[in-house]
């Protein structure tokens, strides 16, 4: 046991093992009025403090990290298919798209596709609530919708571009994606499609079957 004395004078010597997490801190004590006892070769004075604090389990903090990254994912996508997908609209609007010019952008927007599906594939499955889930699907519908959207607009103005956007591998990469985001976030994919409901047609009318069939449009 430690001699009565005031907490703010116990000195290193005197501090027994702790059995509770102790924060220490030493320190030289130039102040000759400051009490304190010698320690070997050194002067020196001990204070310590409680501290109460909430940490955070190693899993809780991988399953906040985890979710913040899947909605990081989304929107990385977002803006890698959004210059392709504004460029595209502007060949349609301005009457200048040709097969020549739009195979391209199409092509960059299939990348990024596919870079996002293998993106959630490396992630793996994480736990998030009910509204990160909601958060993550009203993210990531409109990719799609626009996608859409602009792809048939870009087959009305490019007559045969049915063919091309089969043989590039559109429909196949949006499903990729989709089996992605619902391998990390299982079940989202039912939050999406309610969603998406607005462009169901549109995704029918380019024949985009495997998204359609993943979406239960």
């Amino acid at each position: 046991m430690l001699s009565p004395r005031s907490q703010d004078n116990i000195t290193a010597c005197d501090l027994p093992t702790p059995m509770v997490p102790v924060k220490f801190h030493w320190k030289h004590v130039p102040d000759s009025r400051e009490r304190s006892k010698s320690c070997g070769t050194h002067t020196t004075s001990a204070h310590f403090s409680w501290q109460s604090r909430k940490f955070l389990s190693p899993v809780e903090l991988e399953n906040r990290a985890d979710a913040s990254s899947a909605l990081g994912i989304v929107s990385t996508l977002q803006g890698s298919t959004a210059p392709s997908i504004s460029q595209l609209n502007t060949l349609v609007s301005s009457g200048r798209a040709t097969t020549a010019n739009v195979t391209p952008l199409i092509t960059k927007v299939h990348s990024s596709l596919t870079t996002a599906s293998s993106s959630f594939n490396a992630l793996g499955p994480v736990s998030a609530s009910a509204a990160t889930q909601q958060q993550v699907a009203v993210a990531f519908a409109p990719i799609i919708s626009e996608i859409a959207i602009t792809l048939e607009a870009v087959e009305l103005a490019v007559p045969g571009l049915a063919p091309l956007l089969i043989a590039l591998g559109i429909d196949i990469a949006l499903n990729e994606v989709l089996f992605g985001l619902n391998f990390v976030l299982a079940g989202v994919v039912h939050l999406v499609s309610a969603l998406l409901v607005d462009v169901s047609v549109i995704l029918h009318n380019l024949a985009f079957v495997l998204t359609v069939a993943t979406l239960g449009l």
